[in-house]
C-alpha cells in the first residue's frame, strides 16, 4: 500500500512539472509539490501568488503585513477595530477586547461574557493578572490562559499567545513556548522560514541544499540530480527523472493533495499525520475536531 501511494505521488509530481527549481515555486508558476512557493508567495489553486497584503492570500504560517490578520478564509484582512479580527498576540485597538478572535470596542458588552469591555478586560476577567473568562479566554493583548489565570505571552520564554503566535518575527511557537527562531539549530520561523543559507526540515533550521540536507527556501536543492522531498523537507535523488515524496504515514508530513494521510490517520494542525480530533487529542488541520467537540483556543486540543 505504501509503495502504491508513493508511486501515485511521483506520477502527480511528474505531471505537474515540479521536479526542478525552475519549473515551480516562482510567482505565477505551479506550486512545488502541489503546495509550496518561494518566499513572498502562497499556493492558491495550485499557482504561486503574492501574499500577505490586504485582500491577498495569507503567507505560509498564516502571516500577513502589519495591521492585517489572516481570516478564516485564509485571506489577509484589516484587524484591530471593533468587529474586525484581532491582530497578532490578541491585540485590539483603543483598549478593545479580543473575544473569540474578534475585537469588541471599549465600552461595549463582551459577546458571550456579558460584562463591559475596558482596557482589554471584560468586567474583571481576561486581562493580565486576572482570571480567565469563561471558555479559558483571555481578552487583553499579549496574554494567554494558563492554570485559570491570564499570564503574559508572546515574549521570549513566555507561553505562546492565541493561535500559536508570538510577539515578534524573530520568535516562533515551539512546544507551547515562544523561542528564538531562524538560526542554525533553532526552530523555524513562521512560514517555515530560516536565515540565509539554511532550510527548514523537521521544524528545525539546518544547512540546506546538499544531498540529505534540508531543502533551501523555495524548495531548492543545489546538488545535481536532486530535488526537494516535500514530505521530509530534505534533498533527495531524482527517481526516473521525477521527485519522490515521503508522506501520509505516522510521523510523516501530510500528502499535499488535500492534506491527506493513510487511513485511519488524519492530518493534524502541524500538517503531520497522526491521531487527532478526538477528545483530549490535538486539533486536526484547520483546527478541526470530531462532531460535538471544539478546538481550544489556548490549548489547541479538542474538548
Amino acid at each position: 500500500m505504501r509503495a502504491l501511494i508513493r508511486f501515485a505521488i511521483v506520477l502527480a509530481l511528474a505531471a505537474s512539472g515540479c521536479g526542478s527549481a525552475a519549473s515551480c515555486g516562482v510567482l505565477g508558476t505551479a506550486c512545488c509539490g502541489g503546495k509550496s512557493c518561494a518566499a513572498g508567495g502562497a499556493c492558491v489553486g495550485g499557482v504561486c501568488q503574492s501574499c500577505g497584503a490586504p485582500g491577498q492570500a495569507c503567507c505560509p504560517g498564516r502571516a500577513c503585513e502589519a495591521d492585517q490578520a489572516c481570516s478564516g478564509s485564509d485571506v489577509c484582512t484589516h484587524c484591530g477595530n471593533p468587529g474586525e479580527p484581532c491582530c497578532d498576540a490578541n491585540t485590539c485597538g483603543a483598549g478593545g477586547c479580543c473575544v473569540n478572535d474578534l475585537c469588541t470596542g471599549a465600552g461595549s458588552a463582551c459577546p458571550g461574557i456579558g460584562a463591559t469591555c475596558g482596557a482589554g478586560s471584560c468586567g474583571g476577567c481576561g486581562a493580565r493578572g486576572q482570571a480567565c473568562c469563561a471558555g479559558d479566554l483571555c481578552t487583553a493583548p499579549s496574554v494567554n490562559c494558563a492554570g485559570g489565570q491570564c499570564v503574559a505571552c508572546g515574549g521570549a520564554g513566555q507561553p505562546c499567545c492565541a493561535n500559536d503566535s508570538c510577539g515578534s518575527g524573530d520568535l516562533a511557537c515551539g512546544d507551547g513556548t515562544c523561542q528564538p527562531c531562524g538560526g542554525a539549530g533553532q526552530i523555524c520561523c513562521a512560514g517555515h522560514a530560516c536565515g540565509g543559507g539554511l532550510g527548514c526540515a523537521g521544524d528545525v533550521c539546518k544547512a540546506c541544499g546538499g544531498a540529505g540536507q534540508a531543502c533551501c527556501a523555495g524548495d531548492v536543492c543545489a546538488a545535481s540530480g536532486s530535488c526537494c522531498d516535500q514530505g521530509s523537507g530534505t534533498c533527495v535523488a531524482l527517481v526516473g527523472g521525477v521527485c519522490p515524496m515521503t508522506c501520509g504515514h505516522a510521523g510523516e508530513a501530510c500528502c499535499p493533495s488535500g492534506n491527506t494521510c493513510v487511513a485511519p490517520l488524519m492530518c493534524d494542525r502541524m500538517n503531520m499525520c497522526g491521531t487527532c480530533g478526538a477528545a483530549g487529542q490535538s486539533c486536526c488541520f484547520g483546527n478541526g475536531c470530531s462532531a460535538g467537540l471544539t478546538c481550544g483556543k489556548s490549548t489547541r486540543t479538542c474538548n
